[in-house]
C-alpha cells in the first residue's frame, strides 16, 4: 500500500512536466512534428483512445512498459505499429535479434571482463566458470571471396563488417597509371598479398586464432570431464601446435629417426619475418608457453630460438611496448630451458655454436639488453643441476 502513493505522485509530476512540455500554444513545433510523422508513416501509428482518461493514469501506463512489455495486454501492453509491418512481423524480428544478441554465454558474450576477473585471485568465485560450454569445429578456411570486405555472419541483424588483415580497406582510391608510359618508366608492382609483411602480418594473426584455440581446449579440459578422458582433445591440441610449426617452416637440423639435416640460410627466413615485427615476438613466446614441456616440438622451437640469438635480443628497441616483448620473450624462453633435459640442452647449445651470428653476450642489466645472457645462463644453470643431481644423473 506505501508504494503507490510514490508512483502517482511521481505519476502526476510527470504528467505536469509533459504539459509544460508540449504547450498547445507552441503551434509551430507541433504543426513540423505532424508533417515530420506524416512523411513517416507514424501518424497511423497512434493510440486513438478517448482521451477521457486522468493524466496520472495515461504517464503510468508509459512508465510501465519496461514491465509489462511481455504480457500482451490491451491496457498496458505496448503495441508496436508501423504503414508497412504488422505488429507480429516487428515482434518476430525482435525476438530474433534478442536471440542472436542475448546467447547467455559470458564465455562469448562477457570474454574479455570474464578473462580479467579471472586473472585476479582476490575475486570471489565466478558464477559460471572462465571456459567454453563446447569446443567449436573449426571449418575450413575458404579463402576464396567474391565480396572485397568480409562480414560478421549474423541472422536478423544485417551485415556488420570488420577489419580483418586479409581484407584491408583502401585508404585512397588513385587513378591507374597512363599506359602511354614507355616500358623504362613503368615500375614493377606486387599484389599486396606478395607483399612479404604482409603476408608475415596474415601468419600472425592465423597463428593468434590458433592458439585462442588451443587456450579453448585447456580451459575446457580444465573445468570438464569428457567421456574419453579428453584424448580426443589433446590429440587435437598437438594437431593444431604442430600445425603452427608447420606455417612457421621450422627446420629440424636433428632431423627424423637421428639423421641430420644442413641448414640453409632460407630456412629460417619465415621465422624472422615474423619475428621482427612485435605482434610475432608475442605470438612466439605465447606459443612457447603452450608447447607440452620436454616435448621434440619444444627442442625444435627452441633450436631455431638459439640460431638467432642476436637478431631476436642483439638490441631493445625505442618502443616500450616492443621493448617488454623482447624481454618478457627472454623469459620465457628461459621458463623452457628449465623443463629440458640434458639432450635437449647439448641440441641448443649446439645450435648456438653453429649459429653465423655470435649471440650477443652483455652484462646482466644492460641497457642495451641482456636477452642472450640470460637465456645461456638458465642453459648452464640447467645443465649443472641436472649433472649434480644424482637421481637425474642415472638417467644419462
Amino acid at each position: 500500500h506505501r508504494l503507490h502513493h510514490p508512483v502517482q505522485r511521481s505519476a502526476g509530476y510527470l504528467s505536469g512536466y509533459q504539459s509544460h512540455l508540449f504547450n498547445p500554444h507552441l503551434s509551430s513545433g507541433s504543426s513540423v512534428i505532424s508533417k515530420y510523422e506524416h512523411v513517416l508513416g507514424l501518424a497511423d501509428g497512434r493510440d486513438h483512445r478517448p482521451k477521457s482518461t486522468h493524466k496520472g493514469k495515461h504517464s503510468l501506463r508509459y512508465s510501465q512498459h519496461g514491465s509489462d512489455a511481455s504480457q500482451k495486454s490491451d491496457s498496458a501492453s505496448f503495441q508496436f505499429r508501423s504503414k508497412y509491418m504488422t505488429s507480429d512481423e516487428i515482434e518476430s524480428i525482435l525476438r530474433m535479434q534478442h536471440a542472436v544478441t542475448h546467447s547467455n554465454d559470458p564465455y562469448v558474450d562477457d570474454y574479455y571482463h570474464q578473462a580479467c576477473l579471472a586473472k585476479k585471485p582476490s575475486v570471489a568465485k565466478l558464477k559460471h566458470p572462465f571456459c567454453p560450454t563446447q569446443i567449436r569445429e573449426i571449418p575450413p578456411r575458404t579463402r576464396a571471396n567474391a565480396e572485397p570486405h568480409a562480414f560478421v555472419q549474423v541472422d536478423a541483424l544485417g551485415r556488420v563488417s570488420f577489419s580483418s588483415i586479409r581484407c584491408p580497406r583502401p585508404l585512397l582510391e588513385v587513378d591507374p597509371p597512363n599506359t602511354s608510359i614507355s616500358s623504362d618508366q613503368n615500375v614493377s608492382e606486387k599484389p599486396l598479398e606478395q607483399e612479404p609483411r604482409f603476408a608475415a602480418r596474415v601468419t600472425i594473426e592465423d597463428g593468434l586464432c590458433l592458439l585462442l584455440d588451443v587456450d579453448d581446449i585447456d580451459r575446457y579440459l580444465q573445468f570438464n570431464q569428457p567421456q574419453d578422458g579428453g584424448t580426443q582433445l589433446r590429440r587435437r591440441r598437438l594437431v593444431l601446435l604442430e600445425g603452427l610449426a608447420t606455417s612457421l617452416q621450422l627446420v629440424d637440423p636433428l632431423g627424423k629417426n637421428g639423421h641430420k639435416v644442413g641448414l640453409a640460410a632460407k630456412d629460417d627466413l619465415v621465422f624472422l619475418r615474423l619475428v621482427s615485427i612485435p605482434k610475432g615476438r608475442k605470438l612466439l613466446a605465447k606459443y612457447l608457453q603452450l608447447l607440452p614441456p620436454g616435448s621434440e616440438l619444444m627442442r625444435i622451437v627452441c633450436m631455431t630460438v638459439f640460431r638467432h640469438l642476436r637478431f631476436l635480443f642483439g638490441g631493445l628497441p625505442s618502443d616500450l611496448s616492443a621493448s617488454e616483448t623482447t624481454n618478457n620473450l627472454a623469459k620465457v624462453v628461459c621458463q623452457c630451458v628449465r623443463g629440458m633435459d640434458l639432450g635437449a640442452l647439448s641440441a641448443c647449445l649446439a645450435a648456438v655454436v653453429c649459429s653465423a651470428e655470435q649471440p650477443p653476450l652483455r652484462p646482466i642489466g644492460s641497457t642495451s639488453g641482456d636477452g642472450a645472457s640470460l637465456i645461456l645462463i638458465s642453459v648452464l644453470e640447467r645443465a649443472t643441476e641436472l649433472l649434480t643431481d644424482p637421481h637425474a644423473a642415472c638417467n644419462y
